[in-house]
């Protein structure tokens, strides 16, 4: 499943990026990559509606995301991630 999600993740790299993405995709854990292509995925489905959003606009959902992923399964290194 992890190569499924860090495939994924690389086909929105462009071009030549591409190479550098799938490496330090490779680096991360299984929870971190399920986080990345949850919010890969939410983006595009609001992108779809027209939503641009400024850099603390973008920040707030990712906190948003986040806590609501953990509030359905805690993990121990919660902080960390």
């Amino acid at each position: 499943m992890q190569c499924d999600f860090v495939a994924a993740l690389v086909s929105c790299a462009v071009g030549p990026q591409q190479t550098g993405v799938r490496r330090f995709l490779m680096g991360l854990s299984s929870d971190e990559l399920e986080f990345l292509a949850a919010f890969m995925g939410a983006s595009i489905l609001e992108a779809a509606e027209g939503c641009l959003c400024s850099r603390a606009q973008l920040a707030e959902r990712i906190a948003e995301l986040q806590s609501s992923r953990y509030a359905a399964r805690p993990t121990p290194d919660q902080d960390h991630k």
